[in-house]
């Protein structure tokens, strides 16, 4: 069986602090990162991705009314609800594998 490759969507000021199963054999090093999902480190996003790898959305990301993700490349994004970002992503369902940084 293949590895499994998915994208987490968080919010941007947390900290990852869960792993759950199928989460996480490793990351991806920054050099596979456009062959393997379709986007280059600073422009991954949730949507247009290669065929295969699964989006999933922290739910860090409900405590906002709105986001702005990536589109592809470092310098682009565009401002989604979170239901927006929901169906534009294909969403494989939302996960809770961060917390906030305490002071």
């Amino acid at each position: 069986m293949g590895a499994l490759i998915f994208i987490v969507t968080l919010f941007g000021s947390v900290l990852i602090i869960a792993y759950h199963p199928p989460f996480v054999q490793r990351f991806l090093k920054p050099e596979e990162c456009e062959k393997i999902i379709g986007h280059a480190p600073g422009g991954i996003c949730p949507f247009g991705i290669n065929d295969g790898v699964k989006v999933y959305l922290d739910e860090s990301l409900k405590s906002m009314d709105s986001v702005l993700p990536a589109c592809g490349t470092s310098d682009t994004g565009v401002e989604l609800t979170i239901p927006e970002l929901e169906k534009a992503s294909c969403s494989a369902g939302w996960v809770d594998i961060t917390k906030t940084p305490s002071s």
